[in-house]
Parts: structure tokens; C-alpha cells; sequence
């Protein structure tokens, strides 16, 4: 085929294209135990890594602090465990309907849904080695085992991009990418990590798709992609299609000879088959987000910019300004990689060496990115998400591997440039820097701003360093040296530096509740669970959340201990029910996936079915204290109805929702609601 050179010599003669960089020619080869030497050291590296940012950060049982946090706390830890409860304890011979619907999902959910939309990663299945007070140990595995794989992935896809084979520089873009600032603040959405680590493989299959027409290796990443976490899944698949359609038009792959309409539509035939393959996981998830789309109001989409251009200077830097929840509610696209990264991408624009077709193409791309994350429309394309939505620009991590691919290539070729646009691309984020720390969140900041301006100076001096070709007597090893510099520097700022200095954004560096207070509250709630059990006084339990100073820890007892309660939070949960649980009283969120038992209720208690209740307060209306010790009581309700019971048919009539229209404070009480609530039932 025919290609435009995308390199020139500082004499302007093209250079010849090499391996599958830029324009350049395909290249692949089968998998060999020496061809997965620096991807498995990749993985080594990011696993040595992550321990040690475990024990810096004090994570339980290294030290004080729970790794559970946020979304991980409240869902995706309780679930697993509901899960591994749910597989332990299955009859095979009515295993459908046994995994079909749970009882301690809020007042009983279909787990189908849920199963698909948390739960359906194959690494899941480890849980099945711990108890539910190891919580901590496990989800510690999961984010380690994800990491190092989407470090040896990255690596990999590096190698079979790069022009120069058999260097350890794939390792450490391996390296990098598991250290992202997606993956840093995000970690704790462990289901999100499936996505994240397979997008690389699946990039790295559709280069081989590209020059052998072989599928197997797309077919099989795209099943466990879809099957791991279907809405990860679609933006990675999105972004893998994007990816083939531009690596076949810089390849030269659009012409007659090359059939490009097969080639693109045998891509599209897999992909449509895998999900369909998947299925009888892919339509309950569905199923359960169509019905529970939000039962009362849904935020208007508009057209608006969502951030300046100013304002995203601060997120191609090192370091979040911010605490953990003020930079999730704030929504900015979370890009950053590396300093060394940075630098070669904004290096690729300035400097002349870099010609043709590629160039213009790759410039166009870091346009369509910025406008992509910026344009609300396009962001909400890319997710196909409701509104409103806790974490835009969940798309981002995509465009990471663009970033990475592009800065190995100006890497391997960065003795074709001068030392004048090196210092000319430092001066550049310099300027981008200043600005940041004037107007950006790094203004409030000063320490950031410092670290930044030191590393881009260090990576300014090793890229002079590396295009030098030879050194004096005295410093003759220094071009053996300094690759091994470069290389520590860079994996010791995204896998420490960076993150320690995101002390409040970074999931592995967030100070949280102390661990072994989660262990001493698992334990309580396994033992109240048992001898509520053993009472069988009503269907249900129930656990008053109270979140004062005595709180015990644990969110999501009743799954991760098998009791039924009403207490729910479930991104996919039954939002009529949430709204139901609102007119009574109880604490539930904007979107009515999440409701808490959170004050004494008998009425609701007795409707419920709730029979026994776990509770920090001193007394609970209409229970007796049956136990108690220092963190928690135990209460047995006085009167308690069964699960079901007769009730008149005009009770069908009440206006349930009225106290939604109510607007004076006689109006609405919900004390008189409940009455005339019963007195319909039980005339």
C-alpha cells in the first residue's frame, strides 16, 4: 500500500516507516513467553506498587483505615458478599428461581438485575475464599489483580504498536496506565476496573484482527467486556470501533483491495453477536433500567459547555486540588497520566519532525476530545446515561490509550527532535502551568503547582539527556543510566507521588473510618442476625441507620449477613418502591435508589413485617430491649403483621401521594398519613 510518510529528519527527507506507529505498516505475531516478558513485569511492578501505596495510605489490616469508601462501602462490597452468600447456599435443583430474587435486597429485588449490573465479572468469584468480615482483603485483591492486568494489557498493545521491538519502555507505559488519575480516584468503582483493564487487549486484538482477519481474540475480550460491566463495556466498545475505523484509514486499508466493507462489518457482526450471546445476562439489567427510571421528575438536557479551557489546565497536571466528594460533585474529566506523557503529547504538536497525514489527523483528535468531554450532548452520548447523573466524563479513561499510544511514538522517535522544541514544550506547560495556579483550582494550591514545575523541568532534562549520543570519559554510563532514571521517575510519580499528592481525591489515600471498627460491627451484625433467626418474631429485620458518633461502620449489614430489612442502596433498584418509602417517612435520595431506616416507626415496622431491630439508641417506640452491649441494642417488636394479609379492596383508592402535593405544614404530617394509610387497610 501506498503511505504518507509521518517523520522527517531535520534534513526533511522521510524516514521509512516502521511497524504500526503513525501511517506505518501492521505488524504482529503470535504470543510467545518472550513477547509476554515486559508485559508480566508490567504487572509485577503495578502489584509491588499497589501494595506499597497500601501500606502508606494505612489501609486495613496494613493499618488503620478501611479501603471501603463511597459507592464501594455502600454497594459493590455488600453485594459481593450477598453474591457469595447466594452461591454457597444454592439449590442446584431450583437454582433460577433461587438466584432469580433476594429478599435482602431493600424489601426483595430480582437479583438478576443486580447480578448483571454489579456482579458478573468472572474475578468476582474470589470472593468465595473470604468471609464477609475479610470485605477489606478482598476488594484489596480485586483492585491489585486489575491493576497489574490492565498494566500487562496496556503493555502489551504498547509492544504491538511500537516500532522498535523488545525495549522494557511498554512495561513502564504498562505501568502508567494502571496508575492513571482515572483509575486513582475511581478505584473504588471496582466494577468499572473490568472495562478499564480489557479496553488495552481488546485494542491490542483489533491490531492483530488488522493484519491476519482473525476474530477469536476480539470475539472472546468483547464477551468478558460485556459480561464484566455492560455500560464500561459499551463506551470501551465504542471507542474500539472508533479505533479500528482510524487505524484503517491510516494504514491505507480504505481501498478496493483491502475490502475495507467486510473487514469493518465482520468487526460489527462479532460485536452484535456477543452481545446477544449475553443476553440472558444484558436484557434483566436492561429490563431493570427501564422500569426504574425515575418515577417523578428527570432533568432537562441542554447544550452548554460544561467547562472552560482554563478549567481543564488543571487536570493535565499532577495532583487534584480538592476534597474527595467536592472533585466527584465537580465532574471534571479525569485525563491525567503522567508528566512524561503530557509532555510528548504537546511535544507531537510542536515539533516539526512530526509530518503528513498522521499529524493533522492526531491534531484533529485532540480537538474532537476536548469539545467531546467539554459539549454535554457528546458526553451524554457517549454514556447513554439519565439524567442526573453523580459521574460525568465517565468516558474518559478511553481516550487514555490515545494519549499513551501517541506518547510512545514521539518517545521512540525523540532523537529526531531538537533540543529547541523540547525546551520550547516545556516553556509551553510552563505558561499552561502558571494559569492554572492564577485561575485554576491550583490557585488555593501552591505545593502542586511546585511538584509540577519541578518534574516538568526533570523530564525536560532527560529528554535532552536521552537524544545525547555521546558523554564524556567520566560520564560514559550515563546513557545506560539515565533510561533507568527516566523509567523510576515516571513510575514513581503516577504510582506515588501523584496520588499522595491527591490526598483528598485519591481512593487509596482518603483517611475513611477506621477498619477494625468494620470488623468488630461485622461481627455484631452476624450475631444479631442469628438469633434473629432464631426468634422468627416476623419476616424481616431491620437495622435503624442513626450515622451519629457511634455509628458502627458497616453499610449494607443485611446484605453482607443475610438478614431481610428495607434499607437499600442499588443503582438499579425499584425507584416506585423508593418513592413509596418516601411517603413514609423514610430517608430517601433525590434519584430514590437509596433509603435508610432512619427513625422509629412502629406502624411502618409492623407493616413490614420487621420483627427484630438492631439500634444505637438508648430505647425504640413499640420494642422491648431483648440485648445489648456497647455499640448496638437488640430490639424485638411488640406487634408485627405477616409477610401477607388480607386488606380491604377500596383500599386501592388512597391517595398514596398526596403528601407530595402537600405544601402547609398541617397538610403534611405524616403521622396523620399513616393512620389514614391503615385505616384503609383494616376499616
Amino acid at each position: 500500500m501506498k503511505e504518507e510518510p509521518t517523520l522527517k529528519t531535520r534534513s526533511q527527507k522521510p524516514l521509512a516507516t516502521r511497524g504500526s506507529s503513525g501511517t506505518g505498516k501492521l505488524s504482529g505475531g503470535k504470543l510467545t513467553a518472550s513477547s509476554l516478558k515486559y508485559p508480566v513485569l508490567a504487572a509485577l511492578i503495578t502489584a509491588v506498587c499497589f501494595c506499597l501505596m497500601l501500606l502508606i495510605s494505612q489501609k486495613y489490616p496494613f493499618g488503620r483505615y478501611t479501603t471501603l469508601i463511597s459507592d464501594l462501602e455502600a454497594q459493590y462490597a455488600p453485594y459481593l458478599f450477598l453474591y457469595r452468600a447466594k452461591l454457597l447456599a444454592a439449590d442446584w435443583g431450583r437454582f433460577i428461581s433461587d438466584f432469580g430474587y433476594s429478599f435482602s435486597l431493600g424489601a426483595g429485588k430480582n437479583f438478576a438485575g443486580t447480578f448483571g449490573y454489579y456482579l458478573a465479572s468472572p474475578l468476582n468469584l474470589l470472593v468465595l475464599l473470604f468471609k464477609p468480615e475479610q470485605a477489606n482483603e478482598f476488594v484489596m485483591l480485586l483492585m491489585g489483580i486489575k491493576l497489574s492486568l490492565a498494566a500487562a494489557f496496556m503493555s502489551m498493545f504498547i509492544e504491538e504498536r511500537a516500532e522498535k521491538k523488545g525495549t522494557f519502555w511498554p512495561a513502564v507505559w504498562g505501568v502508567m496506565y494502571a496508575f492513571s488519575s482515572y483509575t486513582m480516584l475511581f478505584l473504588f468503582h471496582i466494577m468499572w476496573l473490568d472495562g478499564y483493564m480489557l479496553l488495552p487487549l481488546l485494542l491490542f486484538f483489533i491490531e492483530r484482527y488488522l493484519k491476519n482477519k482473525k476474530l477469536t481474540g476480539v470475539t472472546v475480550v468483547l464477551l468478558l467486556l460485556f459480561l464484566s460491566n455492560y455500560y464500561i463495556a459499551y463506551m470501551a466498545g465504542i471507542y474500539s470501533f472508533i479505533y479500528l475505523l482510524s487505524r484503517m484509514y491510516l494504514t491505507g486499508m480504505f481501498t478496493k483491495e483491502h475490502r475495507p466493507v467486510t473487514v469493518i462489518t465482520r468487526f460489527i457482526s462479532r460485536a452484535i453477536c456477543a452481545g446477544l450471546t449475553l443476553g440472558v445476562i444484558l436484557v434483566p439489567v436492561g429490563l431493570d433500567t427501564i422500569r426504574n427510571a425515575d418515577p417523578t421528575h428527570s432533568a432537562d438536557r441542554s447544550d452548554y459547555v460544561g467547562f472552560s479551557l482554563t478549567s481543564i489546565f488543571d487536570r493535565i497536571f499532577m495532583g487534584y486540588a480538592g476534597e474527595f466528594n467536592d472533585v466527584l460533585i465537580s465532574n471534571m474529566p479525569l485525563i491525567y497520566v503522567s508528566s512524561l506523557v503530557t509532555f510528548l503529547c504537546v511535544l507531537y504538536l510542536v515539533s516539526r519532525a512530526f509530518t503528513g497525514k498522521a499529524k493533522k489527523f492526531y491534531t484533529v483528535c485532540f480537538v474532537l476530545i476536548y469539545f467531546t468531554l467539554a459539549i454535554d450532548a457528546l458526553d451524554v452520548a457517549w454514556q447513554v446515561f439519565d439524567s442526573p447523573n453523580w459521574f460525568w466524563h465517565r468516558e474518559s479513561f478511553v481516550f487514555i490509550t490515545f494519549f499513551l499510544t501517541l506518547s510512545y511514538q514521539v518517545f521512540e522517535h525523540i532523537k529526531e527532535v531538537t533540543n529547541k522544541e523540547i525546551i520550547k514544550t516545556a516553556g509551553i506547560l510552563g505558561i499552561i502551568l502558571l494559569l492554572a495556579h492564577s485561575f485554576g483550582d491550583m490557585k488555593d494550591h501552591g505545593i502542586l503547582f511546585v511538584f509540577n514545575l519541578c518534574i516538568i523541568i526533570a523530564v525536560t532534562l532527560f529528554l535532552t539527556g536521552l537524544k545525547k549520543e555521546k558523554w564524556g570519559y567520566q560520564m560514559k554510563d550515563m546513557g545506560k543510566i539515565l533510561p533507568v532514571l527516566l523509567a523510576g521517575c515516571v513510575i514513581y510519580e503516577c504510582a506515588f507521588l501523584a496520588p499522595l499528592q491527591s490526598a483528598g481525591t485519591a481512593t487509596l489515600s482518603i483517611g475513611s473510618t477506621e477498619g477494625e471498627d468494620f470488623v468488630v460491627g461485622m461481627m455484631l451484625f452476624e450475631d444479631y442476625a442469628e438469633a434473629s433467626n432464631l426468634l422468627n418474631n416476623g419476616f424481616r429485620n431491620e437495622h435503624d441507620c442513626f450515622y451519629t458518633d457511634d455509628y458502627v461502620g458497616v453499610a449494607g449489614s443485611a446484605e453482607y449477613t443475610g438478614y431481610r430489612g428495607i434499607t437499600i442502596f442499588n443503582s438499579n433498584s425499584n425507584k416506585m418502591f423508593g418513592r413509596f418509602l418516601k411517603q413514609l417517612g423514610y430517608a430517601v435520595n433525590y434519584n430514590y435508589f437509596s433509603a435508610d431506616c432512619s427513625y422509629q416507626a412502629p406502624a411502618t415496622d409492623a407493616f413490614f413485617s420487621v420483627g427484630t431491630i438492631y439500634s444505637t439508641a438508648d430505647s425504640y417506640l413499640g420494642a422491648d430491649r431483648l440485648a445489648e452491649n456497647e455499640e448496638m441494642s437488640f430490639y424485638v417488636n411488640r406487634s408485627v403483621l405477616p409477610l401477607a394479609f388480607a386488606a380491604d379492596r377500596d383500599a386501592r383508592s388512597f391517595d398514596f401521594y398526596r403528601l407530595e402535593t402537600a405544601t402547609g405544614a398541617d397538610e403534611k404530617n405524616y403521622f396523620d398519613f399513616q393512620n389514614d394509610w391503615y385505616r384503609s387497610l383494616f376499616p
